[in-house]
This record gives C-alpha cells, sequence and structure tokens, in this order.
C-alpha cells in the first residue's frame, strides 16, 4: 500500500508520525511512505535521517485575530491546500495519516475528498488542537491517549483510545536499585520559566537531604547558576540533558511540564510525577494533560500561577515519606500505558483498507 504520514511544527507531533512510520515499515515492507510537512521544518530532518521519502508544502499556523498577517497566513494556507492536491494526485496513496500541527491539515483534509482513500488522525492531548478537531468529523478513524479527549470529537465516525507512541526503550528498561530518594526536574528542551524560579527559591531556603537532578534549559542556565550561593550537596543543575532518558528511568519522582509525548514516557516507565503544564501552550492543553493524569491519581497537578518554592517543597516531601502513595501513582501511570499502541494503529487501519471501510 501507499502511506502519506503528516505531522509537525513540535517534536509532540513529529515523534509520533514518524513512529507510525517506522511500524508500517516494519509491517508493510513492500508499502511505500511519503511524509509531508513543512520545507524546512524539524520533520524534514528527522524524517530524511530515517531514509523516510519527503515531502515540503507551504503552510501557517492561523491566526485567529483579523490582521494583515492573518490574510497572508489565508493566502499560504490556499497556496498549502492546492500542493496537498498536487501531492495526492501524483502519490495516489490508499492511506493518509494525520498527528497534528497546523501542516497536517490541508493533506489529510484534501485526502478525504479523495475517493478510495482511508483517512485517519492520532491526537496526543487531552484537549485536541483545532486542527484535529475539525479534522475529527471527516476522517475515517480518529485514535486519542486520553478518554478526556473524547467530549471534544463527538462529530467522529470512530474513535479508538490507543496511547501515545513512545520509544520501545521505554518499555524495555527497568529502574536501577537505589536507597536514596531521588528527584528529576526539567521544563522541556527550552527550560520552564515558573518551574526554574520555583526551585532556585527552593534551593535558597531549604536543606535538600535526597538526591536531585535539575535541567533549566540554555537560556536559564547562567542566571539559575548566578542565583545560588552555593549548589547544595546532592543536587545537579544542568543547561540540558542529553541522556534524560537514563535520568528518569533512574528517578523515584520527576517533575516536568505537561507535554503530551512526555506524559507518554512516564507512563510506559510507570513513575510518579509532579506535573506543572505550561500555562502559554496553545489553547492551555498541557493543563488538560495534566489534569487528566492528576484525576486518574498518577500525578500531582498544580499551575503555573500557583506554583511556589513551598508548594513544591512540601509536595516533594510528601512522596519522599509515602513510598506508598507514590508506588500507587507510579502504578496508576503504568497502566494507561500501551506498548503495542503504533501495532494496534497500524492493525486497524490495515483491517479497514484491505475490507474497503
Amino acid at each position: 500500500m501507499r502511506y502519506i504520514i503528516s505531522g509537525g511544527g513540535t517534536g509532540g507531533h513529529i515523534y509520533p508520525a514518524l513512529s507510525l512510520a517506522e511500524e508500517i515499515q516494519k509491517q508493510d515492507p513492500e508499502g511505500e511512505i511519503l511524509y509531508v510537512g513543512t520545507p524546512n521544518g524539524l520533520e524534514k530532518e528527522l524524517a530524511e535521517a530515517k531514509g523516510i521519502a519527503y515531502h515540503g508544502i507551504f503552510v501557517q499556523g492561523f491566526r485567529r485575530k483579523l490582521s494583515v498577517e492573518t490574510i497572508k497566513t489565508v493566502l499560504v494556507l490556499v497556496k498549502g491546500i492546492f500542493g496537498a492536491f498536487s501531492v495526492l494526485r501524483s502519490f495516489k496513496p490508499d492511506v493518509v495519516i494525520g498527528t497534528g500541527g497546523y501542516v497536517s491539515g490541508p493533506i489529510v483534509m484534501m485526502g478525504t475528498l479523495f475517493p478510495g482513500v482511508f483517512t485517519a488522525i492520532q491526537e496526543q492531548n487531552a484537549y485536541p488542537g483545532v486542527t484535529n478537531r475539525i479534522l475529527s468529523r471527516r476522517v475515517n478513524l480518529v485514535f486519542t491517549a486520553f478518554q478526556e479527549s473524547h467530549k471534544w470529537l463527538k462529530g467522529a465516525r470512530e474513535i479508538r483510545l490507543v496511547g501515545n507512541p513512545v520509544r520501545k526503550a521505554f518499555y524495555e528498561t527497568h529502574e536501577r536499585e537505589s536507597s536514596e530518594f531521588r528527584v528529576l526536574s526539567f521544563g522541556g528542551s527550552g527550560g520552564q520559566t515558573s518551574l526554574n524560579q520555583a526551585i532556585l527559591a527552593l534551593l535558597q531556603q531549604t536543606k535538600i537531604n535526597f538526591s536531585w537532578t535539575h535541567a533549566t534549559g540554555k537560556r536559564h542556565y547562567d542566571a539559575f547558576i548566578k542565583g545560588l550561593e552555593e549548589l547544595p550537596k546532592g543536587v545537579r543543575i544542568h543547561a540540558y540533558l542529553p541522556e534524560i532518558f537514563e535520568d528518569m528511568v533512574n528517578s523515584d519522582l520527576v517533575i516536568t511540564g505537561a507535554g503530551a509525548i512526555t506524559i507518554a514516557e512516564l507512563q510506559a516507565l510507570g513513575k510518579a510525577s509532579i506535573l506543572i503544564p505550561k500555562a502559554y501552550t496553545t489553547e492551555y492543553h498541557q493543563f488538560f494533560n495534566a489534569k487528566a493524569m492528576a484525576d486518574a491519581g498518577a500525578s500531582l497537578m498544580c499551575e503555573e500561577k500557583d506554583l511556589t518554592g513551598q508548594w513544591l517543597m512540601e509536595a516533594i516531601e510528601k512522596l519522599q515519606r509515602d513510598s506508598d502513595l507514590r508506588k500507587k501513582m507510579a502504578s496508576k501511570s503504568h497502566e494507561m500505558s500501551n506498548p503495542m499502541v503504533t501495532q494496534e494503529i497500524f492493525q486497524l487501519i490495515w483491517e479497514r483498507v484491505k475490507h474497503g471501510e
């Protein structure tokens, strides 16, 4: 079969798309895959590094307020729609799969207009992005990672809760034994100002009796270090952690934002967590991700506006003291994971295409 996969803008959309491409290569080695993204986006670099054929189309994120820039964006969108039509007409796919980001909109939407093309989207977040909310009413099948997202996708023909794809290593690695309580905190690749400020205030005022590794993000590192009179014993501060997977494996508690893929990694590893959803994310979608985890008993959640060093230290100490609660949270988190997610997505699509559904 011939497959088009599209997703871009952030790693949260790109890595699930690449995971699905790898599963297709494994399950249908004779199949042909074309990754459609922006001409110079991160998705281009990553797809081509994996030897996946790539085609770029010009699309921009839509601006909600009327302005000259909005008009320019609409014109680029029209250009993207024609570009998507041209790709579909020349490649003649059997399947089109979108994993989110504005670049997936035109190619998936146009795919729904081509007879005989099976279309699907994969939504990573508890609160779906606007592109996927629109597409969900047109595609054949919607794959989700959180049950909570379904109430926003009521017009969908069919929804399947499968989870988010993560690297196989997250399911194959077990925590190293240690008698010491170990905390890992990070705010994503760029860091998180609110989390850095809370941790800095905490370290300035409180003695630490456990092992703590924190990644500030490159642009925050110098200011963070300057704010410390001295580095407390047992605390390691880094600009970033190139091997953060190992640090996650070795931690008893992870403190981070609430990106969908990070949460999927925590679930796969079975980690207790404190989630601080980033307030500036589109439509505050990280809040809904964190709330879903907190409601399931898998995480503690604190919004950025409420985050202080005192609150954070009290939460850490609570989980340090109560190992039973921590283990229960870790277990609840792991229950939400699905190591077979890419296989399930492929099989569901394969069955429907083969049966002409």
